[in-house]
């Protein structure tokens, strides 16, 4: 039983590792995207609760996502965004959330980075919202469990 959950939590850190990856390449790529003047149109902060397993108990889990949206121009044709970096998440707490977002308030004047290659695809800064660390705590803890002999 070990073994097995020992494998699945590999597997989930070496997804999730993927994930981070390819995330930290396209915010690479994106730093020497141009730049098109954009304006926010929303940011706030949405609310989400998801229902836990029943392994992890009765109840609910709340998360906190900022939302950003942006009005920006390339080459004479109006696009919208969404994208603040690479990567975006939930966060435990409003005030993680909030950090997110502060930069950004309605009507704000951005620098938006552009895709040249797709100008639908933009974001406000080259970072990427997630690390390595749950990546790495998943594949150590699958190791862990893998050599475990129950």
């Amino acid at each position: 039983m070990f073994q097995l959950v020992g494998i699945v939590l590999i597997l989930a850190g070496a997804g999730f590792g993927y994930w981070v990856w390819s995330n930290q390449k396209k915010a690479k790529a994106a730093l020497s995207w141009p730049k098109a003047p954009g304006v926010i149109t929303v940011s706030q902060i949405d609310e989400r609760h998801e229902q836990r397993s029943a392994s992890d108990g009765p109840g609910t889990t709340r998360s906190y996502w900022p939302v950003v949206h942006y009005d920006y121009e390339v080459a004479g044709t109006k696009h919208t965004g969404s994208h603040i970096g690479f990567g975006n998440a939930g966060y435990p707490t409003r005030g993680q959330a909030q950090k997110q977002i502060t930069p950004y308030a309605i009507g704000a004047k951005v620098d938006v980075l552009v895709d040249p290659a797709n100008p639908d695809n933009a974001v406000l800064t080259p970072k990427v919202a997630v690390n390595w660390l749950f990546p790495i705590v998943f594949l150590v803890i699958g190791v862990i469990f893998l050599f475990i002999h129950g």
